[in-house]
């Protein structure tokens, strides 16, 4: 084959490729916005906040009344987004089953003397939603300080809690959270009611020149850090995040109810302590976006992103998928770690032709391509 033929060929296909992968850069992008899509025809934002179906503000916006939200633009600028008709502050909303909370620290402070001040105790009652095991720690601050969590499970009582000491500041440690100035416990999964209640045990007596008050709250761990300056009377913030864990329930199965999109399925959660009835929608392996509505789970270009195929040369993406392909002149499956691709093999053939004295040799040539 002439060279410039050649050359002509590759051109051609490194046009092709260019043309390909900016296509699926359109496609991931719009991907990408999916995974925050309200309901077509519905507000998506409230104030600085993404509100992602199921979740919604208005009739029809929201799969039921456990996902409605309320944004507040009458006493809040920019508007905040609350959870139905309630005080819950919502700060986030992930479709894989989270949602992110404000939720009040409990206090139990007292004066120099020993004299009790006002103490608070953190409450929070859900109708559906539970508050996570996975997510939260119930957290203590204070050098004379205890705190108790309560709520039930199902119809049984729940309570537990850890206490915290220290004599000195010169014992406390920034960022540790062990029991001296801090300590943390897990709680249990599938609590709709929860109660913390700070404690303190001599009254922060010995303790007031530096820490007067015990302080306690079930709170994000990836949105804590322990700091020496929570000890100190005012140096903490009165509400942290909180993590909430919420399904869709009904009385029918996942599939009879059909709530899950397109190129979606049920996914089930895995709960060995039976606290958990209901399911959630997850796009299927090669999609990504929002698993709700209709058509929320867009394709992936797995030849976008390196971390995402092990092509070799050429990558193709297909629907939910991509194939793997080799130049021209090569063959193999163009896999990194398959059988990658190897040069086809020439074979030239030397034909003599016998024209008397002046014979002529020709050369021919067989190719697998």
């Amino acid at each position: 084959m002439p060279f410039r033929l050649i050359m002509l060929v590759v051109l051609v296909q490194l046009l092709l490729l260019a043309m390909s992968c900016h296509r699926g850069t359109s496609r991931a992008s719009a991907a990408s916005a999916a995974h925050a899509q309200a309901k077509p025809g519905c507000l998506n934002r409230c104030g600085d906040f993404e509100i992602p179906y199921p979740f919604g503000t208005e009739p029809g916006c929201f799969l039921n009344e456990e996902f409605r939200i309320t944004c507040n633009d009458t006493h809040f600028n920019p508007p905040k987004p609350f959870l139905r008709e309630s005080n819950i502050d919502v700060v986030n909303i992930s479709i894989d089953g989270h949602l992110n909370v404000m939720q009040y620290i409990a206090s139990d402070c007292y004066d120099r003397k020993g004299n009790s001040e006002p103490s608070y105790d953190a409450t929070i009652s859900l109708s559906a939603f539970t508050v996570s095991d996975t997510g939260n720690n119930l957290v203590v601050i204070g050098c004379d300080s205890g705190a108790i969590v309560r709520g039930f499970l199902g119809e049984d009582s729940y309570e537990s809690g850890c206490r915290s000491t220290c004599d000195s500041l010169d014992y406390v440690t920034n960022g540790s959270c062990v029991g001296i100035g801090c300590c943390q416990i897990e709680i249990p999964g599938g609590l709709k009611e929860l109660d913390v209640e700070a404690y303190s045990f001599n009254n922060h007596t010995n303790v007031s020149s530096f820490n007067p008050c015990t302080y306690a709250f079930v709170v994000d761990q990836s949105e804590f850090h322990f700091t020496s300056n929570y000890l100190a009377l005012g140096g903490i913030p009165d509400q942290f995040p909180m993590v909430l864990d919420w399904e869709i329930s009904t009385n029918k199965t996942c599939e009879e109810e059909k709530i899950c999109g397109l190129n979606a399925s049920c996914d089930e959660p895995k709960d060995n302590n039976n606290t958990s009835s209901g399911y959630h929608c997850k796009c299927n392996k090669g999609y990504e976006g929002n698993p709700y509505l209709s058509d929320g789970c867009q394709d992936v270009n797995e030849c976008n992103d390196p971390k995402l195929h092990d092509c070799k040369e050429i990558c193709v993406n297909t629907e939910g998928s991509y194939t793997c392909h080799c130049p021209k002149g090569f063959h193999g499956d163009g896999r990194k770690y398959g059988g990658g691709c190897t040069p086809n093999q020439h074979t030239v053939i030397k034909v003599t032709l016998d024209m008397g004295e002046n014979p002529t040799v020709v050369n021919d040539y067989v190719s697998r391509e």
